[in-house]
């Protein structure tokens, strides 16, 4: 009797050694889970959130090519229209007053180095001329000169 209840107790000891390591061993692997599904979850999340911008810049791409697209269409549709005769008159009226500021900007060119080589002249020239006239001659008495 003493024997069998020797080994009952052996085999509860055993039982709940066993059952205690495999608690152990549950927890461990709920608690390796549950960083799994974190570590998981945060590189899903990552990716997604990679995903999400890659395909956000090629809608942008994709976007700014098509208002660009039109943009240059309109333009050249723009440039190939005939221009009306409003536009015409604006046009040769530009041309004109460029033509009239052109000769303006000119003429002020022309008076300003009229204006500089008159400075100069004045400047440097003019105290070196004078004119002379007989009543500016002095006669110097020669002293070899013994005709005097």
């Amino acid at each position: 009797h003493n024997d069998n209840n020797n080994n009952n107790n052996n085999n509860e000891d055993l039982t709940s050694f066993f059952t205690r390591e495999l608690q152990q061993q549950q927890s461990n692997r709920r608690n390796d889970d549950d960083s799994d599904d974190r570590n998981t979850n945060f590189f899903r999340n990552r990716f997604s959130m990679i995903l999400f911008s890659i395909l956000f810049l090629i809608i942008i791409c994709s976007m700014t090519c098509m208002l660009v697209r039109d943009y240059y269409r309109r333009r050249r549709n723009r440039s190939q229209e005939p221009p009306t005769q409003h536009l015409q008159q604006d046009y040769e009226l530009a041309q004109q007053l460029q033509h009239t500021l052109n000769n303006e900007l000119r003429e002020e060119e022309k008076q300003q180095k009229r204006q500089e080589r008159k400075q100069w002249y004045e400047y440097y020239l003019r105290p070196y001329t004078m004119v002379i006239q007989q009543d500016d001659f002095v006669q110097l008495d020669d002293p070899d000169n013994t005709d005097n």
